[in-house]
């Protein structure tokens, strides 16, 4: 009996983040719908620039609680000791995410700091595939910032999926700013997270890579 209401809360619980998380404004870049039908064992590398408030290891620790209350399809592994040109940017010329001084998506020049972050990584993320018996890895690039002055959270992001021949078969951006009732630094950032979290899981969800238990 506690094992059953133990699982419908934790459904419920599930029910809401999701709700909560749902509005973002996602654009993709490239899709092989076939490809991404086919993955079943994937790595999720979370990378973040070197002077973000929000580290790597907050970002999986966070995704690591969330996903736990899904049943997954395909099984995921959250990559946590990678090398540091692989989980971090130096600079803004190194991020996925590239922008004009309009703030506008460059395309073009994101993919092309991709091919050179694939090109520069590939024995490294390979030996990831191989020593985790993987067949795909996902590269979920994260930029965040918060503030407890006017109770804001801000984050652009890309989802970069490769399979086990480092090709790419999805790519997406996202940049949105929320709005929090939160004024202390630690419930700040564990917003921002669960925000984080949820931009994630709810594509795993599109690729029915995971679903409510």
């Amino acid at each position: 009996m506690k094992k059953s209401i133990y699982h419908s809360i934790i459904l419920l619980l599930t029910l809401f983040f999701l709700s909560s998380c749902s509005s973002y404004t996602v654009e993709k870049c490239l899709i092989n719908n076939e490809s991404l039908k086919t993955l079943k064992k994937s790595g999720i590398i979370a990378r973040v620039p070197n002077e973000n408030q929000i580290s790597s290891q907050d970002i999986l620790a966070n995704i690591n609680i969330w996903i736990n209350g899904f049943k997954q399809n395909n099984k995921i592994k959250l990559i946590k000791k990678t090398n540091k040109s692989i989980q971090s940017s130096n600079t803004i010329q190194t991020t996925f995410y590239q922008k004009s001084e309009n703030n506008e998506f460059l395309k073009f020049k994101s993919m092309g700091v991709i091919t050179l972050f694939l090109a520069s990584n590939k024995d490294d993320l390979k030996k990831i595939i191989q020593d985790n018996n993987l067949d795909s890895l996902i590269i979920y690039e994260v930029n965040s910032s918060y503030s407890q002055g006017i109770q804001f959270i801000d984050f652009n992001s890309m989802i970069i999926i490769l399979n086990e021949n480092l090709n790419i078969i999805y790519s997406d951006h996202q940049t949105d700013s929320f709005e929090s009732n939160e004024y202390e630094e630690a419930l700040l950032k564990e917003h921002l997270l669960n925000k984080i979290s949820g931009r994630l899981l709810n594509k795993l969800k599109d690729f029915e890579y995971i679903k409510e238990k």
